[in-house]
């Protein structure tokens, strides 16, 4: 009798178990590619000199950003969707403090729910690039995430001599 409920319990927390990574993996994915879409907007917005490779580049960025969009309304939690829907009041641009302020906290909070077991992080956008005045904010904050988020020394360097 034991046995059967001990094997009982543990298929359900087995299911239980998968059910939840999956959700999880669905969900960082999701908030991975919308940070990607809005980095790459910032990216090709900021180029001076457009041509029909940019605007490209900026039509598949939106559709990045609108797909990312749609899976965390449905993956995501509910203050993530409500930092989200806050941030895009604006549309997915960078170009003010305000602006600026409201991705860092939708970033942060995506990042704290991604990552349930690591140290809570709060982080400063303003002073991510303070070494790097070149760089757009949309970069800089990517930067940040990135930095934040423990990403190996060499691929973080590669992202930095990229943009």
């Amino acid at each position: 009798m034991a046995a059967g409920l001990g094997a009982i319990f543990g298929a359900l927390l087995t299911r239980w178990t998968e059910k939840y990574k999956q959700l999880q993996s669905l969900r960082a994915a999701a908030y991975v590619d919308f940070l990607r879409g809005v980095s790459k907007l910032g990216v090709v917005q900021k180029d001076t000199l457009r041509d029909k490779d940019s605007f490209l580049e900026e039509r598949e960025a939106t559709i990045i950003v609108a797909d990312a969009k749609a899976r965390i309304a449905i993956y995501g939690s509910k203050e993530v969707v409500q930092s989200l829907s806050t941030f895009m009041d604006g549309g997915a641009v960078l170009d003010t403090g305000e602006r600026l302020r409201s991705f860092a906290e939708m970033c942060q909070l995506m990042r704290n729910e991604s990552s349930p077991r690591t140290q809570r992080v709060s982080f400063d956008v303003y002073t991510s690039c303070s070494s790097s005045k070149r760089k757009s904010p949309a970069v800089c904050t990517a930067l940040h995430v990135l930095r934040s988020s423990k990403v190996p020394s060499v691929a973080l360097h590669l992202v930095e001599c990229t943009f």
